[in-house]
C-alpha cells in the first residue's frame, strides 16, 4: 500500500508540473521562468511524501519528480541500457529521443549553418569593397 503510495506522489507531482510546463509555454512564458516555476511545483509535490510519511527516500520522489525537465535523459537512458545489454529497449528510447528532438535538432542546425552562411557573406562583401 506504501509502495503504490509514494509512486502515486511522485506521478501526480510528475504530472502536474508537466502539466503546467505545456499551459505555461503554450502561453509563450520566458523558457527560464517556465523551468523555475515547474521545477519548484513538481519539487513542493514531490515533497509531499516525505511530509505525511509516506517513504523512506524523500530525495529520490525529490529527484525523480522533476526527470521531465532535463531534455537529455532519454538518450542517456539508451546507452545505460545498451551497457547492460538491454538492447531492445536501448534502441526503442533511442529512437523515441530522435523522434521527438530530431526536428528541433534539424532547425537548429539550419538556422546556425544560415547565420554562418549570412557572416561569411558580410565577411566577403567587406573585403571585396
Amino acid at each position: 500500500m506504501a509502495t503504490s503510495l509514494r509512486w502515486g506522489v511522485v506521478f501526480m507531482a510528475t504530472m502536474a508540473g508537466y502539466w503546467l510546463k505545456t499551459q505555461l509555454l503554450s502561453k509563450k512564458v520566458d523558457i527560464r521562468a517556465t523551468v523555475a516555476i515547474c521545477a519548484f511545483v513538481s519539487a513542493v509535490l514531490g515533497a509531499t511524501d516525505s511530509l505525511f510519511a509516506l517513504g523512506s527516500t524523500p530525495d529520490i520522489a525529490l529527484g525523480t519528480s522533476v526527470l521531465y525537465l532535463v531534455p537529455g535523459i532519454p538518450l542517456l537512458n539508451s546507452f545505460s541500457d545498451m551497457l547492460y545489454r538491454y538492447y531492445i529497449c536501448s534502441m526503442s528510447r533511442f529512437s523515441m529521443r530522435c523522434n521527438h528532438r530530431m526536428p528541433v535538432d534539424r532547425v537548429v542546425c539550419r538556422n546556425v549553418h544560415d547565420e554562418r552562411r549570412n557572416v561569411l557573406n558580410e565577411n566577403i562583401e567587406g573585403i571585396s569593397n
